[in-house]
């Protein structure tokens, strides 16, 4: 006997008339992973165990209901109505032939504020700031230029191709070291896929950039677990993350030395950092040329003044010298001048003495001279009985001593 052949419809027509005879609601607790509020709020709800979606469902407030809790519950939208908090919620099961299962939300209780995944995660920020963690990596600093860039991300992410991209076109044609670690980023392997391939990274690197281009906000739950954000915050190198969108920051972005929106923000904040110290250099040679400059014009001017003080000091230097030798020049001919007074005077006075001297000159004062034997004598060379001869003026006379008598 052949078994009957159902039509998709008429399977889908039979489960709706299934759960429509259950005709009554339930009070359920589920995570809001994404909302999308426009004229309905569409939801996507989930439950987790272990850090493990066991459970997804999709959610809608339709709009009635939706301004009703809106004018009822002025926080509802804020404190609630996002993703990554848990709500308990009165639903009613709905089943659609092409849209399948539905829950129509009811009623929310406010009272159930944060959900399962936001405690966790507060959880795990809390443990993480104790124990030194969060900043961790603000005790890196920055090398002044980016070079060596390691990258974990997907192969095949959108996001990666538009970092490349945007560092190897950059304007001022900086270039990159660029090694690839090849992780993935979503599923039940990412988290010991991006644990390995972050412990890879070593200090040979500037830093390391966690990249991950688009997919829902649920998929950046990986990066909300504490191994993949302690696997960050040990990094021995700086890490900049661009793996949420514009109001997600995970726990592995508060662990990394900078976190920034998208994989082309990393990209455009080491391009901006290279500039920056580019700028610093050109600057500072700036700098060195103008100082180099004022100190070569100063020197310039501290010689030409040296120039001029030290001609006027041998100017200066000259005439002393000049007045000094004239000095000298005095001196010496009056001292040569008194010492040939002297002399003159010195030759006179012993041309006057040998003038009288002269024994032709005593002779002619009446003087007489006595020699015997042709040799002048002294009175005391006289002896008795000695035959001499005496001359004075223009006489001689010859006697003889009979005598000698001493006085």
């Amino acid at each position: 006997m052949q078994e009957k052949l159902f039509t998709l419809l008429q399977l889908n027509k039979s489960i709706r008339n299934l759960i429509a005879g259950i005709n009554r609601e339930f009070w359920i607790v589920a995570e809001i992973a994404h909302i999308h509020i426009q004229e309905h709020a569409y939801l996507e709800l989930v439950q987790k165990e272990n850090d493990r979606i066991v459970a997804k469902a999709r959610g809608i407030i339709w709009s009635p209901i939706l301004q009703q809790l809106l004018t009822e519950h002025s926080l509802l939208a804020s404190s609630i109505l996002k993703a990554g908090t848990s709500m308990r919620c009165r639903v009613a099961v709905n089943f659609h032939e092409i849209h399948g299962l539905s829950l129509h939300i009811n009623a929310v209780d406010t009272a159930y504020s944060l959900g399962e995944m936001e405690r966790q995660r507060l959880a795990i920020l809390a443990k993480l700031e104790k124990a030194g963690y969060i900043h961790l990596q603000q005790q890196l600093g920055l090398p002044p230029a980016i070079q060596k860039i390691a990258v974990v991300s997907s192969e095949n992410a959108a996001g990666l191709g538009d970092f490349i991209h945007q560092l190897r076109n950059n304007p001022w044609k900086y270039g990159f070291l660029i090694r690839i670690f090849p992780a993935y980023v979503q599923g039940d392997n990412a988290i010991p896929s991006l644990i390995e391939q972050i412990s890879k990274v070593d200090c040979q690197f500037d830093v390391l950039a966690i990249i991950r281009g688009g997919g829902a906000r649920l998929d950046l739950e990986v990066f909300n677990t504490e191994a993949v954000a302690l696997a960050v915050a040990r990094c021995p190198v700086p890490v900049l993350t661009g793996i949420g969108h514009q109001r997600d920051i995970t726990i592995a972005d508060r662990c990394a030395y900078l976190a920034l929106k998208t994989p082309t923000a990393v990209a455009e904040y080491i391009l901006q950092h290279n500039l920056q110290f580019e700028n610093e250099i050109l600057a500072l040679i700036q700098k060195i040329s103008l100082h180099g400059i004022s100190k070569i014009n100063e020197e310039k001017y501290w010689l030409s003044q040296q120039k001029i003080l030290l001609m006027r000091k041998a100017y200066e230097k000259i005439q002393q010298e000049k007045l000094v030798q004239q000095k000298i020049a005095v001196t010496i001919s009056i001292r040569t001048k008194n010492k040939l007074h002297d002399t003159r005077q010195k030759i006179q006075s012993l041309e006057q003495f040998f003038r009288l001297s002269d024994p032709k000159y005593l002779l002619k004062k009446g003087y007489f001279l006595i020699k015997h034997q042709q040799q002048y004598l002294t009175s005391h060379q006289l002896e008795e009985n000695m035959q001499i001869e005496i001359e004075g003026g223009h006489a001689l006379f010859e006697a003889y001593i009979q005598k000698k008598h001493m006085q």
